[in-house]
């Protein structure tokens, strides 16, 4: 027996290739089709025990290719699994779709193969169902057909035996009326006599194999029947059987309602905790403000380019949020220098940084897979990174993208070289080196985001002294007393006024400010501020 075939159906590919591997334990042979066209296509060059499909599906719907379906092969079972489905899109579906059952996404495995398992064995029985119904109509001609021509035969022995037993009536009248020396006559007429006895017994036993036939077939009638009623049962049962399939169905989906909130909570928490280390971390970004938002910005955008799973994209944006924790553990002045221009036990202990941030993090289970991209994320293909020397593969995929993009900030913000880049000399070193210290693809992704304007409303910060204020500039940092007191607010555009402002404070206190402000991060860095410094 070949076979039986399942075909599921859903526009996201990851569903087709989970729900592929959930019955790759199974017998049955496995199809799957990305839209409800392509749904219709298979449906009319296989015959399709059980289709299983998504609701909210491009073009047409789980409902509408039930509805199709239905018409062209209306004993095929039909499934609904959904994520989105309100009641009246179900209602739809099953009384348009006639569909079997449905179930949520995300499903439970176990649930997913025993409602698979019901719908074939309803589907056996109903076929089944159909040979007896079939075995009695077949049956039933059968027997008449038997029948007439049992009541012709018999009609025509009838016939003769009364046209013979005539003939021998009269030929014993004419015996005793002849001669009785006639003796050959009377012998004929003898054995006529005997025939038509024996006609006589033919007729008892056609009239017996008759009733032996209508008792036959009473009996086969009484076992369809019996089957039938035994199939009646089945189906009985296997009703039974969805209905508490459906109630356990229920209770799995509220449990699992119940578990993702409480995992929503978690991460709620997680999320909340998450954002006051990047707070803290972006407190000692006086050298870059905003940095670690940028990354997170660009690493994820990246991840979901090159269509990592959802899982995955959240490890690597809070990597992306605290890929510099481990700086906390670092004194100002080696954070205050280019990491180009570090030298001796300063340079030893700047790239300790990444193993400080595994080690602040690693402790929470949640984080262990973004503690492992922190440790990573300064690692170059070539090995030439550190602190392990790691090559190629054996780099977690969120510290290349991770990598690749605090390098292009630092290269334009000033932090990488001793100076400040353009965005075009920031490519043209990200193309340089694509190959050697950065994954190719990842370039090309990165690239292609940044052509596409998708970070045009990014902005960095760097930090000058007083005397380098011009008017125009935007402060990313509050100007604040040692106590406290806001003089200036961050996103305040400076005048003239406050410059001077700025001047009489600094004269006041007698320290020397320094002052953080913004620039787009697609504008050339105004190179005349390290030309001062010079």
């Amino acid at each position: 027996m070949s076979k039986i075939k399942i075909l599921f159906v859903d526009d996201d590919p990851g569903v087709l290739r989970a729900l592929n591997r959930t019955c790759i334990d199974t017998s049955w042979n496995i199809f799957t089709a990305d839209s409800a066209a392509s749904a219709l296509t298979l449906v009319e060059k296989h015959n399709f025990w059980v289709i299983v499909s998504d609701m909210q599906m491009p073009n047409m719907d789980g409902a509408e290719l039930f509805t199709e379906i239905a018409k062209i092969h209306p004993h095929t079972i039909r499934i609904l699994l959904t994520g989105f489905s309100n009641d009246l899109d179900t209602a739809r579906a099953i009384n348009h779709g006639k569909i079997f059952n449905y179930l949520h996404k995300p499903w439970n495995n176990e649930t997913l193969i025993q409602t698979i398992e019901m719908a074939i064995e309803y589907r056996k029985s109903e076929l089944e169902k159909l040979r007896l119904r079939y075995l009695l109509v077949e049956q039933n001609k059968l027997l008449k057909s038997n029948n007439i021509k049992l009541i012709d035969l018999n009609g025509h022995l009838k016939e003769d035996v009364k046209q013979k037993t005539a003939e021998v009536q009269q030929g014993l009248l004419l015996l005793n009326m002849v001669d009785g020396d006639n003796q050959n006559l009377k012998q004929e007429y003898i054995q006529k006599s005997a025939e038509v006895e024996q006609g006589l017994i033919i007729l008892e036993q056609i009239d017996r194999h008759k009733q032996s036939l209508t008792q036959d077939n009473i009996q086969r009638s009484a076992e369809v029947e019996q089957g039938l009623l035994i199939l009646e049962q089945i189906n009985k049962h296997n009703q039974e059987l969805l209905e508490e399939n459906k109630q356990k169905t229920a209770e799995v989906e509220q449990g699992l309602i119940i578990m993702q909130q409480i995992n929503d909570q978690l991460k709620s928490h997680l999320d909340s905790t998450t954002q006051l280390l990047n707070d803290v971390v972006q407190m000692r970004e006086n050298h870059a403000i905003g940095h670690s938002k940028r990354i997170c910005e660009f690493a994820t955008a990246i991840a979901h380019k090159i269509k990592l799973d959802d899982e995955q994209v959240r490890q690597i944006t809070i990597a992306a949020y605290l890929h510099d924790i481990g700086t906390l553990g670092l004194k100002d002045d080696i954070l205050a220098k280019p990491a180009q221009s570090l030298k001796g036990k300063n340079l030893e202990l700047y790239q300790q940084h990444p193993i400080l941030g595994e080690t602040l993090l690693s402790k929470n289970s949640d984080l262990k897979i973004a503690a492992q991209i922190i440790k990573q994320h300064h690692e170059y293909l070539d090995g030439s990174g550190y602190p392990n020397a790691l090559t190629a593969k054996s780099i977690h995929i969120g510290a290349r993208i991770i990598c690749l993009c605090s390098d292009y900030d630092a290269i334009i913000s000033g932090r990488f070289f001793n100076k400040p880049m353009t965005k075009t000399q920031a490519n043209e070193y990200l193309h340089k080196h694509k190959g050697s210290k950065y994954d190719l693809h990842l370039v090309e992704a990165f690239l292609d985001l940044i052509n596409q304007g998708e970070f045009k409303d990014q902005t960095h910060s760097k930090s000058v002294e007083v005397f380098q204020l011009k008017p125009e500039m935007i402060l990313t940092q509050d100007i604040k007393t040692d106590m406290g007191v806001i003089l200036l607010p961050k996103g305040l555009q400076l005048s003239k006024v406050n410059i001077e402002n700025i001047k009489k404070f600094e004269k006041e206190i007698n320290h020397h400010l320094v002052i953080h402000i913004e620039a787009k991060l697609h504008d050339e860095i105004d190179t005349e501020i390290e030309n001062n410094k010079n």
